[in-house]
């Protein structure tokens, strides 16, 4: 659209009253309007593909205390000790996980969000679990001590404190918190509930 000017006058001098203000509003306002309606339509439309798009990214980003917050780089790496992991719990645990609200809605096949924890020993490993915290190869790792109620108080019940042998197609998990929800309450989960392997790439705050 061009600018017509006047007499004596620049393009950086055209005053707003040369312009007919109502229909300027009531364009700007349609304009404005349409926006919002298509950015609706795009959100109910691309919702139900989020999870997947989601997961086609190469970054995953960690608001969880679990581990430290930041950003980490998916990876498709072997499974290691102390590496870190996104994993699918189980239906009957994750259900106590929604129910108790440690972690939301995801796009696990539970319908929960993946728990991120490092992996504490694969099939074959031996660990023990005393009430000091797990013990492998004969160190005790910090901070793995079971509790007895979780941050609302509600009752935690820890795994026999015993000698376990790591069985074929599964592992044990841990997180680096006193209060960490893993494998001191359930045991080990299959390798297959494994989602990714990941990489700190930006770590702005530690547990």
């Amino acid at each position: 659209m061009s600018v017509e000017t006047f007499p004596g006058e620049s393009c950086g001098d055209v005053r707003a009253s040369h312009f007919p203000q109502g229909k300027s509003k009531a364009r700007s306002r349609t304009v404005r309007s349409l926006g919002v309606i298509a950015a609706g339509l795009a959100a109910l439309l691309i919702q139900p593909f989020l999870p997947s798009l989601l997961l086609c990214l190469p970054w995953r980003i960690n608001l969880s205390p679990s581990i430290p917050r930041g950003i980490y780089r998916r990876t498709r790496e072997p499974l290691r000790r102390d590496g870190l992991v996104a994993v699918c719990l189980p239906p009957a645990l994750a259900r106590v996980e929604l129910g108790r609200g440690y972690l939301g809605a995801g796009s696990c096949p539970s319908g929960a969000t993946p728990i991120l924890k490092k992996v504490l020993a694969l099939p074959g490993d031996v660990i023990r679990l005393t009430p000091a915290g797990f013990v492998r190869k004969g160190r005790l790792l910090p901070s793995t001590a079971p509790v007895r109620a979780d941050r609302q108080g509600r009752s935690l019940s820890p795994m026999p404190f015993r000698t376990y042998v790591v069985p074929a197609g599964r592992l044990w998990l841990y997180g680096e918190l006193p209060n960490s929800w893993d494998s001191r309450y359930w045991g080990s989960v299959p390798i297959s509930s494994v989602r990714e392997t990941l990489r700190p790439a930006w770590i702005w705050r530690r547990p």
